[in-house]
């Protein structure tokens, strides 16, 4: 389960690709979070850990990942429960 950081970021980014695929700029990650810089990297590397995002921190840009391309074992408690 995510804490309420890593869930702001991944809303955040969620929305960002949705409207236009553009490089990130932690800058603009930080404004729009209200998070300090550190920890707003500190959630993407764990986001790209989790496999919810895809980041080429070269480049700046990040991309959500879709439902099917994450594994399913994030989702077996959805099935068991």
């Amino acid at each position: 389960m995510l804490d309420d950081t890593a869930r702001k970021l991944l809303r955040i980014l969620f929305n960002l690709n949705r409207m236009h695929a553009a490089p990130l700029e932690v800058e603009r990650l930080q404004l729009l979070a209200g998070r300090d810089i550190s920890l707003i990297e500190a959630t993407l590397h764990l986001l790209r850990e989790e496999r919810y995002i895809r980041w080429d921190q070269q480049a700046g840009i990040v991309q959500v990942m879709r439902l099917e391309e994450q594994p399913m074992a994030k989702y077996q408690h959805v099935f068991t429960d």
